[in-house]
C-alpha cells in the first residue's frame, strides 16, 4: 500500500485532547462503551484507522477511512532500565554480574555474561565493568564501575613512630593552666612529632584540639595518648572526641599500618582518611573500621559504595600489625592474621582529599599501640 502520513492525536483516559488541535481531527470520542464509542466512530472521528502488526494490512480502507500501517515495534519508546551494580568480592578476586533484562555487559571492554567472573592473579589490578542497553531499552542510570583488586604497590615508607622507650610521655601534653585564658575551646594544639625509629624521613606530627585533661572523680586527667612502660600508647581519660589522634598524611591516598600490642576492652578501632582539618571533628568521608576483641578475635565487614555491608570477615587474632591501603576512598584492611576485606567509600572527589587523618579508639584505656608505620606514593608532599 502507498505510504501515507498522519498526525496522531494524544488523548487523555477519558478522550479529551491534551494538546493543541492537531489536523484531521474532527471529533473527540469519550473513552467508553457507556458513551457510545465504537471503532467506527472513532475511525471517522479521527480521519484514519491504525493497524499495528508485523505485516501490511491487506485494506487500505477501513470504515470508509484510510488505513494507517505502523510496523510492529516501530514507534515503541525505548524501555528505560536501571543498571544494579555488579557485586565484587575482594577477598575472593570475583565479580558477579547481575542478569537484567535489556541489559548486555562489559568487563575491561569485553563482552561478558551474567554470573561470578574471577580476576586473575593476586597483585593489584583495576578492573572496569560498564553496563550497555540492548535494542528498545535505555539506560536511566550510569552503568560504569571501577573496582579495584589487591593491595596498592609502589608506596613506600615515609615515617613511622616507635613508642618503645618513652614511658610517661603525653603524645599531645594538655595546655599549662596559664595559657588557657582566653583560649578557644577548639584551638589546635600540636603534640610530638613522629620518631621516624622505624624508618622514614617525612615529618609527621600528632594533634588534638581542646585543653586535653578533664576531671575524672576529683582527680585530673589527661585526655588523649600516654605512653606506658610497656613501650605502647594508649588512650586515657573518659571516651570523647579527644581520645583521637589526629595526623598531616598530605593525601588520603596512603598506607598505614598500626602495630596493637594488646586489646583490654573490646572495642572499635576507626581511622579518618584524608579530612579537611587538623581539627578532631573534622570529617572525613572515607572511614574503615575494625573490632577487636579481648577473647582473642576480630572482625572486618566487607562494605560497598553505597554503604552497604556484604560480608563480615572473622580476621583472627586482634595482636600484631594492621595495615589499611587507601586508593580514591577505597580501603583494603589487611589483618595480622592476613584476612583481608574492603571497604568501599568511593567515588572520592578531588575537593574531598584533605591533608590530615584521624585514628579513633570508641573505647578508653581499651587499646594498646607499639608503633605507626605510613607508606605513599614517592611525589606525595607531607
Amino acid at each position: 500500500m502507498a505510504e501515507q502520513k498522519f498526525r496522531v492525536p494524544q488523548v487523555d483516559e477519558r478522550g479529551r485532547l491534551t494538546g493543541a488541535a492537531l489536523e484531521g481531527v474532527r471529533e473527540l470520542i469519550p473513552a467508553g462503551g457507556a458513551d457510545g464509542w465504537t471503532a467506527e466512530r472513532q475511525a471517522k472521528a479521527q480521519g484514519f484507522w491504525v493497524v499495528q502488526s508485523p505485516e501490511a494490512p491487506a485494506e487500505d480502507t477501513k470504515y470508509g477511512v484510510p488505513v494507517v500501517w505502523l510496523r510492529e515495534g516501530t514507534f515503541t519508546e525505548p524501555t528505560p532500565v536501571k543498571p544494579f551494580r555488579p557485586l565484587p568480592n575482594y577477598r575472593r578476586r570475583t565479580i558477579t554480574i547481575p542478569a537484567q533484562a535489556g541489559l548486555s555487559w562489559k568487563i575491561d571492554g569485553e563482552p561478558v555474561s551474567p554470573g561470578e567472573h574471577v580476576v586473575p592473579g593476586d597483585t593489584f589490578t583495576a578492573v572496569a565493568v560498564t553496563a550497555e542497553a540492548a535494542a528498545n531499552f535505555k539506560l536511566a542510570a550510569p552503568g560504569s564501575w571501577l573496582f579495584q583488586f589487591g593491595s596498592i604497590k609502589g608506596r613506600v615508607l615515609v615515617a613511622s613512630d616507635v613508642f618503645a622507650g618513652r614511658a610517661g610521655e603525653i603524645l599531645i601534653p594538655p595546655v599549662p593552666e596559664a595559657q588557657r585564658a582566653g583560649r578557644h575551646p577548639y584551638a589546635v594544639r600540636d603534640g610530638a612529632r613522629w620518631n621516624n625509629a622505624a624508618g622514614g624521613t617525612a615529618t609527621v606530627q600528632w594533634n588534638q584540639h581542646g585543653v586535653g585533661e578533664h576531671t575524672i572523680g576529683g582527680v585530673v586527667k589527661p585526655d588523649g595518648w600516654t605512653v606506658g612502660e610497656d613501650g605502647a600508647a594508649v588512650n586515657t581519660g573518659i571516651p570523647n572526641l579527644e581520645a583521637s589522634l589526629v595526623f598531616n598524611t598530605g593525601t588520603p591516598n596512603v598506607s598505614l599500618e598500626v602495630e596493637v600490642s594488646e586489646v583490654t576492652t573490646s572495642t572499635a578501632l576507626t581511622l579518618n582518611f584524608g579530612q579537611p582539618g587538623k581539627h578532631m571533628n573534622s570529617t572525613s568521608k572515607v572511614a574503615p573500621s575494625v573490632r577487636l576483641n579481648t577473647d582473642g578475635t576480630s572482625a572486618i565487614n566487607e562494605r560497598t559504595q553505597d554503604g552497604v555491608v556484604t560480608s563480615t570477615v572473622n580476621a583472627g587474632a586482634p595482636i600484631g600489625v594492621w595495615r589499611f591501603d587507601c586508593l580514591d576512598g577505597r580501603v583494603v584492611i589487611t589483618a595480622p592474621s592476613g584476612e583481608r576485606a574492603v571497604q568501599d567509600f568511593s567515588p572520592l572527589d578531588t575537593s574531598e582529599y584533605g591533608a590530615y587523618s584521624k585514628m579513633f579508639v570508641q573505647q578508653s584505656n581499651a587499646v594498646k599501640i607499639k608503633s605507626f608505620k605510613l607508606y605513599a606514593s614517592p611525589s606525595t608532599t607531607i
